[in-house]
This record gives structure tokens, sequence and C-alpha cells, in this order.
């Protein structure tokens, strides 16, 4: 068994849930720390623990982790948990949308980035990009090592004006069957295979995200390993590169506006 030090209390509750691998911890040494993205928001530090779950962490976070560290990352809108077995599908064309305010425009298109990766199986490089001041649409192609090597794939991402707008996004694979993924304004992920024997919905999980999350924090301490750093910090670059296209344009769009 092993202590958890968090304040956030959903992960208060997965400590109860696995009342056999983990208890609460008074400090974060030799403990699983549970930091949520507001501590990165507010300048904070990391606290030296044998584990770290970084829970919803805003854009650039996985900069700040030290190396040596065993890191999960809990992304709400990015659970590859919720997909069968084998996550990478073999498909012709990746696509993925994204809609979110100017405020959650980061988090959203990182997170439909790691939906391209998830689905694909491997990183991802940009071919093109064409931004303008509400929005972006990238060319971007999967790594031909990946299980369903050099393919196609596309993003788009929609700046909404409506400041009380949650983010949304829609993934598709695309190939011997079709593969959607629908995370809603509630952060709930939909997946349905469809197929020439007709359509399944995959059914939802009912064991919490940040439960999984904390599983696999115990199972790093333990000598697993995990890629969630640095696919965080794949898909955050990539994030990075779009939303910068979008406030290039709209930076250009608003010097070359005729005064009304």
């Amino acid at each position: 068994m092993i202590g958890v030090w968090t304040d956030l209390a959903p992960y208060r509750v997965a400590i109860a849930e696995l009342p056999l691998r983990a208890r609460a911890a008074p400090a974060a040494d030799a403990a699983i720390a549970v930091i949520g993205g507001g501590r990165w928001r507010e300048g904070g530090v990391l606290p030296p623990a044998a584990a770290v779950v970084l829970a919803d962490p805003p854009s650039g976070a996985g900069t700040s982790i030290p190396p040596g560290t065993p890191v999960i990352v809990d992304r709400e809108r990015l659970c590859p948990d919720d997909m069968p077995g084998d996550v990478a599908v073999d498909a012709a064309l990746f696509t993925v949308e994204c809609s979110a305010t100017a405020a959650d425009l980061a988090e959203a298109v990182r997170d439909a980035v790691g939906w391209l990766r998830v689905l694909s199986g491997g990183e991802l490089s940009i071919d093109a990009v064409r931004a303008g001041e509400h929005g972006v649409i990238a060319l971007m192609r999967t790594d031909d090592r990946s299980p369903a090597g050099a393919r196609a794939a596309t993003l788009v991402a929609t700046v909404l004006a409506d400041a009380s707008a949650a983010p949304r996004l829609r993934a598709l694979a695309v190939g011997p069957e079709r593969t959607e993924v629908v995370v809603d304004g509630s952060g709930a992920t939909a997946v349905v295979i469809s197929s020439a024997s007709g359509a399944r919905r995959l059914p939802a999980r009912y064991e919490s995200r940040r439960r999984v999350a904390l599983r696999r924090a115990i199972d790093t301490v333990g000598g697993a390993e995990s890629s969630d750093l640095t696919d965080l910090r794949h898909d955050d670059a990539l994030a990075a590169v779009l939303v910068g296209a979008i406030n290039g344009a709209d930076s250009l769009h608003s010097q070359n506006r005729l005064p009304g």
C-alpha cells in the first residue's frame, strides 16, 4: 500500500475506492502526488514524490516535471482507456474536429491532437496549416512507424464566441471499420465502431478516470513504464503551432482592420 497526497476531492474518493492499494498521505514525500492544473496556473512548484498524477494539466505543464519522476496524466477529454484492447486502429484517414472558447482552445487542440495520436498509434507531424481569427485547419501525417503507417490526418479547430460554451471534440478513423470518438461538453466520451455488420457503441466505463489514473500511478511505483509525459509534450508542441497560427492570423487581421 502506498500513500497518496492530494487536495482534490475526486481523488480522495478514488483513494477510498482502492483500500488495499492506497491510503491518504499528509505529505508528498515517498507518496504519489496528485496535482491539479490550477497549481501550474498559480505558479506552484512540484513537490518531491514517488510518482505524480497531473490532473487536467494546462498547456505547457509537462515542461515543469523533473526528469526521473514517473508521471501519469489524467486528461478529461482524452481517455484512451475508453477504447478496447489495442487502441490503434487500421485506417486510411484520421480526422478530428474540436471547438472551444479562446480561453480553452489550447487544451482542446492539444487533446484533439492526442486523439489523432491515440487512434493512429504514433506521433504526428504537420504538413500544412491554414488559419484565420476564428479557427485553423491543419493537414498532418502519422508516423510511418505507427501501426497504421504513414497516413493523412486532418485537424479542424473552431474558436467559439460564447464565453460560456464548453469544449467539444469529434475524432474519426476511417478504414475497413469506422471508429468515431465524441467528447461532449461535459467531458463524457462515446465511442462508436461501424462496419459492414452494423454499428456498435462501446459500453461506458463505470470506473472513474481518477481511479484509473491512480491505479496506473501505483503501477509505475512498482516499476511499470508510462509514456504519458512524452505524449503530453508531443500533443502540446503541435497544439502550440496550431494555436499560434490562429493568434498570428488574428493579430494580422487586427493590424489590417480599417478604423470604423
